[in-house]
């Protein structure tokens, strides 16, 4: 049994692993993120296939070191590195538009499962009724269950990174991402508290191996407690950091972005002739090759974009009355350069957003830029 779930994971990494490195590059992934995903291969193959493994049979400490590589390192490493982009373009045509499609539907639903209220809770149940003496045993006695309780703790981490990294709140709420992470913490924290001051034996498989597996168990604790906590504290300072720093970038409104939103307040029946002579006049482009751009690069099958046949998707947000808004992709002031430059570099302005990098060319971006400043 050991060995066939041995296999399985190495093929499900291979497969993984070939998907994602295909579709890179048309994804508009950065090196660093590449890096991150392959890193975080390689905890998971390291936490599950090498002498560690064999170890934890023996040694809690070592056990619970397995969870921490799979919970802590390998399932935000994965998660940074966008594996749904880069691995829906690594998929051939047929299945990708498959793909694409299964996930404009469950795109409600994914969103319900990753608010982070829900993570916290669904991770926190995993980890601990795992951590529960009669199905600890269990895992330890069988390969099958031993599988399972690593696939929940990994899934229910990933899952929780993912709400901090990509969610509704790790790109414009930093200050919430920090209070779920302390939480989570905290109760990790807990539980290895309880396993390092605990006077008996939890987990009595153990004691037929070592003489001080009293002594295991409480280091397994301070492993829980400690290092894990540690990266814990160091993910909510940098999300703090990062919080002050766009409190103080959202204080500054530019003054281009200011006088459109006084233009288009004060205006009381828009005229469509002045806002498109505006719109080409602000970013140098034409509106009409504009439109013609957007059907070529495909905008119309993440986006709803008024006036373009078929573009009336949701895997992105609608573009509807986009230059009224104040803020572009939720972090940038909406300015022409602004607009220009995400629409042709999306990957330079937010490394994390999932919109591919196209090879937009300079004239396109000031014309879909343009025709999108036209929209009402």
């Amino acid at each position: 049994m050991r060995l066939a779930l041995d296999l399985l994971l190495v093929l499900c990494g291979l497969v993984s692993l070939t998907l994602y490195f295909r579709g890179a590059r048309r994804a508009g992934a950065r090196w660093y993120e590449q890096l991150a995903f392959a890193l975080g291969w390689a905890t998971i193959l390291y936490a599950l296939l090498s002498k560690l493994d064999v170890l934890s049979d023996i040694l809690f400490s070592a056990h619970m070191t397995q969870h921490e590589l799979l919970m802590v390192i390998a399932a935000p490493l994965l998660v940074a590195g966008h594996p749904f982009a880069a691995g829906l373009h690594g998929l051939p045509q047929r299945p990708r538009a498959h793909a694409i499609a299964l996930a404009r539907r469950i795109r409600s639903p994914w969103r319900a499962l990753t608010h982070p209220i829900v993570v916290l809770i669904v991770h926190a149940v995993a980890l601990w009724m795992w951590h529960i003496p009669v199905l600890f045993e269990a895992a330890l006695a069988n390969e099958l269950i031993h599988a399972v309780q690593h696939l929940m703790f990994f899934v229910t981490a990933a899952l929780f990174w993912w709400s901090i990294i990509h969610g509704r709140y790790g790109k414009v709420g930093y200050g919430i991402a920090v209070f779920f992470v302390f939480a989570m913490m905290m109760h990790t924290s807990v539980l290895g508290v309880l396993l390092t001051f605990a006077n008996r034996l939890w987990y009595p498989s153990y004691a037929a191996h070592s003489d001080h597996a009293l002594e295991d168990q409480r280091l397994a604790g301070l492993i829980m407690w400690i290092p894990a906590g540690l990266i814990f504290l160091l993910v909510a300072l940098a999300l703090f950091a990062a919080w002050l720093g766009e409190s103080e970038r959202r204080a500054r409104i530019s003054t281009l972005s200011l006088l459109l939103c006084v233009l288009l307040l004060t205006a009381c029946e828009p005229n469509p002739k002045r806002i498109r002579t505006e719109a080409e006049q602000l970013t140098g482009g034409n509106a009409d090759r504009g439109k013609k751009a957007i059907r070529h690069y495909g905008c119309g099958s993440c986006h709803t974009i008024p006036g373009i046949p078929g573009a009336n998707t949701t895997v992105g947000p609608s573009l509807e009355k986009l230059r009224m808004r104040n803020y572009l992709a939720g972090r940038l002031d909406n300015t022409a350069d602004n607009l220009i430059q995400w629409i042709r570099h999306p990957r330079h302005v937010d490394p994390k957003t999932a919109m591919p990098e196209m090879a937009v060319t300079e004239r396109d971006g000031r014309d879909i830029a343009a025709y999108l400043y036209t929209l009402q």
